[in-house]
């Protein structure tokens, strides 16, 4: 799965954006809770161990 695809998903369950810090990775937050979205360019591959401790973290079931 894509990072844009990946960040579409967690958008459409309430996840917000938090712009500023360092670096490629794209931080997520909702509920006081962040969740981070590694990748240099929305194209790039979310490998499938780490998509599925995102959506775990999200509280997003496969």
């Amino acid at each position: 799965m894509r990072k844009r695809d990946v960040l579409k998903l967690l958008e459409k369950n309430g996840w917000q954006i938090v712009r500023g810090g360092k670096g490629s990775h794209t931080k997520l937050k909702k509920d006081g809770k962040m969740v981070i979205v590694p990748g240099h360019n929305l194209s790039s591959e979310v490998k499938p161990f780490l998509l599925k401790e995102i959506l775990k973290q999200a509280g997003i079931e496969e």
